[in-house]
């Protein structure tokens, strides 16, 4: 079979798709009878065209720590094809398994997002697409709060009420139909925060801040939901943020075309401190002192690099909550040592196909937060629990590069330690 990425555009203001026709989870092909009258219906006196080519060009990125994903492609089209895309309408991005695993579908989507920059290369012979952009959920990096935000809310209702109503994603959902929620919940803070912004601050900065003093991870998933994950039992979190078991094995010199084992010790701290601003501190009703707290991993007894948080006495009221101030400092103390400590024991691994493929010959496509074990020929996998070295461990799929272009394909799976998420 072929494990090429296709593309489905949508303009966003008809509501018209294009796409590659014909596939077997699209029946009819890839038109609604309300788009394909809507095309036929077109005045232009072209020929409309149902169906638009492959990429001759693809890259898309997705990672759970980089809170969008972005990507990049090229198609070819005939001078006279009808193709009424432009900037800031969407695409989606797929692959087709030929025999996929139960619990997953035929038609797997890795991404959908919308198109930033967009160029139209065209001649008397052909027509060149050129296009990058980002995940919906990236609309959030750029736009402000027009009105400025002061109030008590969720995690979960301000995402809601204040980034997913009117945007782009909400727009999304409500062209394709689909009928589910917009916010996939695995471990929110559940308690009230005070939210507040000014006119000029962006959203995605707001929502990366608020959802790391929660010790929670927002993003957009692979079908346009926003997901929050949580650290079970930290700050009101309740559900466990990722699987523990692992789907399959994936092992250098068998299913593995590379395997890349990354230790960087640049970016981990070996102590965390949370301090107050110097005006907070003078205030009498803050009692607090700043803590310091040691990363206890074996492997940075050596290592001499304190990290830091600055609060201030709003930011804890905002989280509210059952748990004691002094706790709030040592989760997020203890959450920034964990994260840092992602660069301990990383690794990538390069594969022919965006699948696993089973012993019974079913497919596993990979998705980012899956657990998968990574098996070696020698003990380079440094873990907390061996820190000398071994030749097996269980890793998270904390993202993927899809690369493909008309000399062939290549997927590069992006692995951390599980508990160094959040």
């Amino acid at each position: 079979m072929s494990s090429r990425i296709l593309t489905t555009f949508i303009n966003r203001q008809t509501g018209t798709v294009y796409g590659q026709s014909g596939l077997s989870d699209d029946p009819g092909g890839v038109l609604s009878d309300r788009t394909r009258t809507a095309l036929q219906a077109n005045s232009s006196g072209k020929t409309p065209r149902l169906s638009v080519p492959p990429p001759t060009s693809l890259v898309y990125n997705t990672d759970i720590n980089t809170f969008t994903d972005v990507f990049s492609l090229e198609i070819d089209l005939a001078p006279d094809d009808l193709f009424d895309i432009q900037s800031h309408d969407f695409v989606e991005f797929y692959f087709e398994l030929d025999n996929p695993a139960p619990g997953y579908q035929k038609r797997h989507q890795i991404g959908v997002g919308f198109l930033e920059k967009f160029h139209r290369d065209s001649s008397p012979t052909r027509v060149k697409i050129m296009a990058n952009g980002r995940d919906l959920f990236g609309e959030n990096m750029f736009a402000p709060f027009v009105v400025p935000v002061r109030q008590n809310l969720t995690l979960k209702d301000f995402l809601t009420s204040k980034v997913i109503k009117g945007s782009y994603l909400e727009a999304y959902h409500s062209i394709r139909g689909q009928g589910r929620s917009t916010l996939v919940d695995r471990g929110a803070f559940g308690t009230q925060m005070f939210f507040r912004s000014d006119l000029e601050q962006k959203k995605g900065a707001l929502i990366q801040n608020y959802a790391g003093l929660a010790i929670n991870v927002v993003f957009m998933n692979r079908l346009g939901q926003v997901e929050i994950l949580g650290r079970p039992g930290t700050l009101g979190s309740t559900a466990p943020s990722v699987s523990s078991s692992p789907l399959g094995i994936l092992k250098k010199g068998s299913n593995v075309d590379r395997l890349i084992v990354k230790q960087d010790y640049t970016n981990v701290f070996s102590d965390f401190t949370v301090f107050w601003t110097s005006a907070q501190a003078e205030q009498s009703k803050n009692t607090l002192a700043s803590n310091t707290f040691k990363n206890s991993d074996p492997r940075v007894f050596h290592i001499s690099k304190p990290g830091f948080l600055t609060l201030n006495t709003s930011d804890l009221a905002s989280l509210g909550g059952e748990v004691s101030a002094s706790q709030r400092i040592s989760d997020l103390a203890k959450s920034n040592i964990r994260k840092s400590n992602q660069n301990l024991n990383s690794a990538v691994v390069m594969t022919s196909d965006p699948f696993f493929t089973k012993d019974d010959g079913t497919q596993i496509p990979f998705i980012q937060g899956q657990v998968w074990r990574l098996q070696s020929n020698e003990p380079e996998f440094k873990t907390r629990a061996q820190p000398t070295g071994t030749d097996s461990v269980d890793m998270l799929l904390s993202g993927i590069n899809y690369n493909e272009s008309l000399s062939g394909q290549e997927f590069q799976l992006n692995f951390i330690e599980g508990d160094t998420l959040i």
